[in-house]
């Protein structure tokens, strides 16, 4: 079973490193705004994450096993926990296994949150030109609450004669 673990592990390493690629790939479609490769690179995305979730699910349920078969291993709550029950011909490869893991979600997270941030500023500057070309204005808010409010565009022309 800790074969078949040290496997699933491995896996996940290498989802995370092909999210990890794809989220390279988002910074620069982003910066270039390019939306038609946004649309394409979030839908593989999404593809890629059922994919891990799936694998994540398969690691809970050879846990669950491994705990059913050690009645110690009930007292784990940490990967780093699970290393100390491991049978030595398989340790190396498990304590590889987690440092790479941990590693790739560590890349992958802050790559995601900078993505994450781009998008936000992109959705600014294009809620700011709408405004502009609309010639309304947002005012600033400071309250608790965080909703945007929007002054009404001015006539600056008289009509009436």
């Amino acid at each position: 079973m800790w074969k078949e673990l040290i496997g699933i592990l491995r896996q996940l390493i290498e989802k995370y490193h092909e999210l990890f690629r794809l989220n390279k790939e988002k910074k620069g479609v982003v910066l270039a705004l390019d939306m038609t490769s946004l649309e394409k690179i979030t839908e593989r995305e999404r593809r890629l994450l059922v994919q891990i979730s799936d694998i994540e699910e398969k690691r809970q349920c050879l846990l669950k096993q491994l705990v059913q078969e050690e009645s110690q291993l009930e007292q784990i709550n940490r990967q780093s926990t699970l290393v100390q029950f491991c049978p030595r011909e398989f340790l190396p490869e498990l304590k590889d296994c987690n440092v790479a893991l941990s590693d790739v979600v560590k890349k992958t997270t802050n790559l995601s949150d900078s993505n994450t941030m781009l998008l936000r500023g992109a959705l600014t500057a294009v809620n700011m030109n709408i405004n502009n070309l609309t010639n309304v204005h947002q005012k600033p808010d400071y309250s608790s609450n965080g909703e945007h409010y929007f002054s009404k565009p001015e006539n600056k022309f008289d009509f009436e004669a």
